[in-house]
């Protein structure tokens, strides 16, 4: 059955209609363990190139999933998933890698101190109102990232004087 459920989701991860796609990276949250990783990663992976936004977002949520599951399987692979995807032109899917982002500085707060001046940046440009409107929330650019970034921010800096 296991196998079986496996190569359903290799199927549909690889499908040409994004809509499949999305599904089966939603089941991927849902129905894989840790035992399963190794054969769904290389997929979920591929997927955060996709042309789709909703896509690539769905993918870094599925990798968060996997991190949260067995970091030391994924560890090395996230590193530079998370880097790409903080530079990703959909600030959906930046949002998105920000929580991944956490989840690792949790982990490994010194691999991740060189990001500082990325999400300094990040934060700046969402201050400037350079997202699109639809992220603000009463005139308030994107407040949830944000306090997101600020957060990161604190975690990165803690212990530096």
């Amino acid at each position: 059955l296991m196998l079986l459920l496996i190569n359903t989701m290799q199927r549909d991860l690889g499908s040409s209609n994004f809509l499949e796609t999305c599904a089966a990276l939603s089941a991927i949250t849902q129905l894989v363990n840790s035992e399963m990783i190794p054969a769904i990663l290389p997929l979920v992976t591929k997927l955060l190139t996709h042309p789709q936004d909703a896509v690539r977002k769905k993918a870094i949520i599925c990798i968060q999933h996997f991190f949260r599951l067995s970091p030391d399987s994924v560890a090395d692979d996230v590193q530079q998933d998370v880097r790409r995807a903080l530079c990703d032109p959909d600030p959906a899917v930046m949002g998105a890698s920000l929580n991944l982002l956490r989840d690792i500085i949790r982990s490994d707060s010194e691999s991740c101190k060189d990001l500082v001046p990325s999400l300094v940046n990040i934060l700046k440009q969402i201050i400037e109102h350079r997202l699109p409107r639809e992220f603000d929330y009463h005139r308030m650019p994107a407040p949830w990232l944000q306090v997101n970034l600020v957060n990161l921010l604190g975690m990165l800096g803690e212990g530096d004087q």
